[in-house]
């Protein structure tokens, strides 16, 4: 995937299932940390990177170069679908592989 410019806003596409397998325990795992209901119609930034104890300038910088897929609501916003949190995972599980 090619990165975008800072200034361009990365746009939500379902894009079916994921291109990388899932290990066996990812499902599991994704609903205990990333639960459906904590959702509502995705996260913020901050949020996501509370849920998976990570830092907010991880998740930036993946909106930012395009790995993670989110819609841009304002200049000070972002909204991240839960699909795209799950494909964004398992992407990075299946680079930390090799």
């Amino acid at each position: 995937m090619s990165a975008l410019p800072r200034h361009a806003a990365a746009r939500y596409r379902p894009t079916g299932p994921p291109v990388f397998d899932e290990p066996a325990w990812f499902a599991e795992w994704f609903d205990l940390y990333v639960p459906a209901d904590a959702a509502g119609p995705g996260f913020g930034p901050l949020q996501l990177a509370a849920l998976l104890g990570i830092g907010k300038d991880i998740v930036y910088r993946a909106l930012y170069d395009g790995r993670l897929e989110g819609i841009r609501i304002s200049n000070k916003g972002w909204l991240v679908p839960r699909p795209a949190v799950r494909l964004w995972l398992v992407e990075f599980n299946s680079l930390n592989l090799d």
